[in-house]
C-alpha cells in the first residue's frame, strides 16, 4: 500500500512540476518577447529624438544667418527642454516654422508608442491562447488545482499594467494629436446625473443636474453679475475642440448670462458666452473671447429670443482659434495661445436684482484633443 501511495504522491509531484514548468515557460517566452518589443521601440525612439535636435540644428542655424535673435532663443529652449527631459513638447508661442517641427516629430513618437502598443497586444493574445490551451488540457486530465494555477497566471499577464495600457492606446489612430499619460483624449459631460461630481463648485446659488440639463437656482438679491461656477481639472495638449450645448430663453426685464470657458497654464482663457445684458431690449448676443478681448460676437439679436441646445465650438488648430455656431465659422484669432488646457468650467448667472432668464441651461460641455 506504501508503494502505491508514493507512486501516487510521485505521479501528482511530476504532474505539478510538468504544469509549473509549463506555465513558467509561456511567461518567460512571453517576458522575452517584451522585452526584444521594448527595444525596438526604444530605439525607434532614440532616432527620432535624434531627427528632431538635427532639424533644430538646422532652425538655428537658419534664425542665425538671419540674424533674428528671437527666434535663436526659441530653437535653444527648445532644445534644452528636449535634452533635460527627453519628451518633445510644443513650446509656447513657437514661431510656425517650430510649431510645425514639433507636431511633426510628436506624431512620430505617437506612431512609435502606437506600433509598439499594438505588438504588445498581439503578443499578449497570442500567449493568452497558449494559457488557455494548457489550462484546457490540465482540465482535461482532471487537474483543478493545477488548471486553476494556469488560469491565475494568465488573467495576471492579462491585467498587467504593460498589457492593459497598450490595448488603451492601440485603439488610438496613428494621425490623432498626442495624449498625455494616463488621461482620456476626450471628456464628454452630458449631465446625466453623474457629470456633475466631477465639477467643483464656487459662488452664490445652486447648480441643477437633472434630465440631461444643468441649470441654475440663483439668489434673488445680489450685486453685480452673481451665480455658481462649476470647474473640473483637464490635462490637454496641442490642438483641441471645446464645444457647448445652449438652451436659453428671455424675455422682458430679464438679464442673464450663460459662459463656458477652456483654462490654460499659461493663465489665459477662451470663452463662449451667450448673454442678454439689456433690461430694456430683449435679445441675446452670443460671443467668443480670448480672456475679455473679443474675438467675434452676434450683437444683440431682438428677434433671437430663445436658444435650443445650440451647439457653439471653440477650435484651436495649428495656433489659430476659430469660433463656430450652429457648425459655421464665425471668428478666428490667429498665433493663439498655445499653452496646455488645465480647466474646464461654466457658469449660469444674472445681474443684481433682475429677474433671471425664463430658460438657462447647457446640455452638453465635451472636449476633445
Amino acid at each position: 500500500m506504501k508503494h502505491f501511495i508514493i507512486v501516487f504522491l510521485s505521479l501528482a509531484i511530476s504532474a505539478y512540476a510538468i504544469a509549473a514548468s509549463e506555465t513558467e515557460e509561456l511567461t518567460e517566452s512571453y517576458n522575452q518577447s517584451l522585452n526584444d518589443i521594448n527595444l525596438h521601440h526604444t530605439a525607434q525612439g532614440q532616432q527620432i529624438g535624434a531627427r528632431y535636435v538635427a532639424s533644430l540644428d538646422i532652425l538655428e542655424k537658419t534664425a542665425r544667418k538671419n540674424g533674428n535673435l528671437d527666434r535663436v532663443i526659441d530653437v535653444k529652449k527648445a532644445k534644452q527642454q528636449f535634452e533635460q527631459t527627453k519628451i518633445i513638447e510644443r513650446s509656447d508661442g513657437a514661431f510656425d516654422e517650430l510649431a510645425e517641427r514639433q507636431i511633426m516629430f510628436q506624431k512620430m513618437v505617437q506612431k512609435n508608442d502606437i506600433d509598439r502598443a499594438k505588438q504588445v497586444v498581439r503578443l499578449a493574445d497570442l500567449t493568452d491562447k497558449r494559457f488557455q490551451n494548457a489550462e484546457r488540457n490540465a482540465t482535461r486530465k482532471s487537474d483543478d488545482e493545477l488548471a486553476i494555477r494556469i488560469r491565475k497566471a494568465r488573467v495576471s499577464l492579462q491585467k498587467s499594467k504593460d498589457v492593459t495600457d497598450a490595448r488603451q492606446l492601440a485603439g488610438v489612430k496613428a494621425d490623432a494629436p498626442r495624449k498625455v499619460e494616463n488621461t482620456p483624449s476626450a471628456y464628454r459631460w452630458t449631465f446625466d446625473g453623474k457629470s456633475m461630481k466631477n465639477f467643483k463648485v464656487t459662488g452664490p446659488g445652486q447648480l441643477i443636474e437633472a434630465k440631461g440639463r444643468v441649470s441654475a437656482k440663483l439668489d434673488e438679491k445680489a450685486s453685480g453679475w452673481h451665480g455658481p461656477t462649476a470647474k473640473a481639472p483637464v490635462k490637454a495638449d496641442g490642438d483641441f475642440a471645446l464645444t457647448a450645448r445652449f438652451n436659453c430663453t428671455t424675455e422682458a426685464k430679464q438679464i442673464g448670462r450663460v459662459r463656458v470657458q477652456v483654462g490654460l497654464s499659461s493663465g489665459q482663457y477662451y470663452e463662449i458666452r451667450v448673454i442678454d445684458d439689456h433690461v430694456d431690449v430683449n435679445g441675446f448676443s452670443a460671443s467668443c473671447l480670448s480672456r475679455n478681448k473679443s474675438i467675434w460676437t452676434s450683437g444683440r439679436d431682438e428677434s433671437l429670443l430663445r436658444l435650443a441646445d445650440v451647439p457653439m465650438t471653440i477650435k484651436r488648430s495649428n495656433r489659430t482659434l476659430n469660433f463656430y455656431v450652429n457648425g459655421k465659422r464665425r471668428g478666428s484669432l490667429k498665433n493663439c495661445d498655445s499653452s496646455k488646457v488645465t480647466s474646464v468650467s461654466f457658469s449660469i448667472e444674472k445681474y443684481k436684482n433682475y429677474k433671471s432668464l425664463t430658460v438657462a441651461n447647457i446640455s452638453e460641455i465635451a472636449l476633445t484633443h
